[in-house]
């Protein structure tokens, strides 16, 4: 079999699965908010802000666009007399978050094409 029927059969399975992946997901501070929330749970604003090195309002706008998908759940309390505002994954934005890894892992496998 030649190179490219090889990289035809290649690409015609598992690699097309990122094409159905929501563009929202491909924006890298987004994918590191995600990452963040799955592996601890929920994260407070401030925190989220801190360990990225974004501002307010660059923070805001992801955490409002995956909020628009429903990957993430925000929660507003008042806390000795401030506001505390705290954001978790959903099982969706789980499910979604595993998609995508499992996607960029198929398509990082390059031993395929060898």
């Amino acid at each position: 079999m030649e190179l490219r029927e090889k990289l035809e059969a290649r690409l015609s399975t598992p690699d097309l699965e990122i094409l159905k992946l929501p563009a929202t997901m491909f924006e890298p501070h987004r994918l590191l908010i995600m990452k963040s929330l799955y592996l601890h749970g929920h994260s407070e604003f401030r925190h989220l802000k801190h360990g990225l090195g974004l501002s307010d309002g660059n923070l805001f706008s992801h955490l409002r666009a995956l909020e628009h998908e429903k990957y993430v759940n925000v929660k507003k309390e008042i806390v000795d007399r401030k506001l505390r505002t705290t954001y978790e994954l959903t099982d969706t934005g789980k499910t979604e978050l595993r998609k995508f890894a499992n996607a960029i892992g198929l398509l990082a496998r390059l031993d395929e094409f060898q």
